[in-house]
């Protein structure tokens, strides 16, 4: 069974969420709904995460199996738990 939805959820809402540090009224705001029942339409995904889809499949990959990605973009993985190493800093020489 479906759970009943109340809300759908816009895409500047969840880019917002996807920033390091969302607005605290945002966050709020669907703390405060996320119980009556929360939807994403498959436009608002794919407009969301067009920029990061790449990288998402990346993370996604990384986070299944345990690993840390090796990249030069470290900063386009923030909030996935991944861990990456930058070897143009990091360097293990």
């Amino acid at each position: 069974m479906i759970a009943p939805l109340a809300w759908l959820i816009d895409t500047n809402v969840v880019s917002e969420m996807m920033r390091p540090r969302p607005d605290p009224r945002v966050a709020a705001f669907l703390d405060s709904i996320a119980d009556e029942g929360l939807g994403l339409s498959s436009v608002t995904v794919w407009e969301a995460l067009d920029d990061h889809v790449p990288d998402a499949f990346l993370a996604a990959a990384a986070a299944t199996r345990g690993l840390a990605v090796v990249t030069r973009n470290a900063g386009e993985f923030r909030n996935t738990g991944v861990h990456t190493v930058d070897p143009w800093v990091d360097a293990r020489i």
